[in-house]
């Protein structure tokens, strides 16, 4: 008796024990688009585009570097910030325009659909 009762204990704490992982480990995907770093190390891609801005074209480079890299999120506001920093850079809207585009290792959700 004493045997299955201990049985049903080990039983009910091992179902007791996975409970928390049944729930969802996505992290609120809220970015500060208003502003991009200028990151270091993220490889040396030299595209020129028509902008005379030279910070335009960095915050532009970062961005196709940052797209190689499956970085979307952060490739996404570097073409932002290049885009501030030169609004007629036609470059810069079609990198973010890739970069929200759906891919194999980010799939669309639908507040990036908008």
């Amino acid at each position: 008796m004493f045997q299955k009762i201990l049985a049903v204990a080990w039983f009910s704490l091992a179902l007791v024990g996975t409970s928390p992982a049944q729930h969802k480990h996505e992290m609120d995907q809220k970015v500060d688009m208003s502003r991009a770093p200028l990151l270091k190390g993220v490889g040396e891609i030299n595209h020129p585009v028509s902008t005379k801005n030279p910070m335009a074209q960095k915050f532009f480079n970062q961005g196709i570097a940052l797209i190689y890299a499956f970085n979307h999120l952060e490739a996404e506001r570097a073409f932002v910030q290049a885009q501030k920093l030169d609004p007629k850079l036609a470059m810069a809207w079609w990198g973010q325009a890739l970069a929200l585009a759906p891919n194999i290792n980010d799939p669309m959700t639908p507040d990036r659909a908008e």
